[in-house]
């Protein structure tokens, strides 16, 4: 099993989930693609993964409506272990980055950070990432009965629905007691959109000279 972490938020599936997919479905690995769900009032966003993956496991369960890395780390290494998952692909996000690490350590997983490919090299887990600063692409290796992968945003091309909607189960959780808690936030309200979400990004220097040749370019490309 290929057991992905779905990314979601204000409901709706983040195109970085779609993107693990592609990742998931090109890597050559054998299993079905599953996708786990965490949160609490996760429905909507458990039918939308049904439309990509084989199979999707929800967990919907009030101590996981925030986000906390400990309990998200403990409830990925249980699916992963009850799963018989061989690959776990979690998104490249700052809360992935996070907590990933912790699922790696529990599983006593090699760990394949920010990765831009990924092909099975016969029982081995081929990828490339980049380094110095992307000046480098640098090709890694792994061989073990599971491997923790986070997939860099933007790498792969989001995925098309599958011609028939997988299957959802309920899973049942066994999750400890979070040693930190958040105890308050602040939402910065902005209309722009998330450099991960953007399907085109488009950057220049002051010789652009006003939003509005910003926008000329941009009808350009279309």
């Amino acid at each position: 099993m290929i057991l992905i972490v779905a990314e979601h938020a204000g409901g709706k599936l983040a195109k970085s989930t779609l993107e693990m997919v592609t990742a998931a479905r090109g890597s050559g690995r054998e299993g079905p693609v599953t996708v786990l769900v965490l949160g609490q009032g996760v429905a909507d966003v458990a039918n939308e993964a049904a439309k990509y993956a084989d199979q999707v496991l929800v967990a919907d369960l009030p101590q996981l409506a925030q986000y906390n890395a400990e309990l998200w780390a403990a409830a990925v290494a249980q699916i992963a272990r009850e799963g018989e998952a061989h690959t776990v692909l979690i998104g490249g996000s700052r809360s992935g980055r996070e907590y990933a690490p912790r699922v790696a350590v529990k599983l006593e997983a090699p760990y394949l950070e920010d990765v831009i490919a990924l092909s099975a090299h016969g029982q081995a887990l081929q990828a490339q990432r980049y380094t110095y600063l992307a000046r480098v692409t640098e090709t890694v290796e792994a061989e073990a009965p599971v491997i923790v992968v986070t997939v860099k945003p933007g790498s792969f091309a989001p995925a098309a629905p599958a011609p028939a909607a997988g299957e959802q189960y309920d899973v049942e959780l066994d999750l400890p007691a979070p040693r930190v808690e958040v105890t308050g936030k602040s939402v910065e309200k902005s209309s722009r959109v998330a450099l991960t979400e953007a399907d085109v990004i488009v950057t220049g220097g002051r010789g652009v000279g006003s939003p509005e040749n910003f926008a000329t370019y941009v009808e350009g490309l279309t």
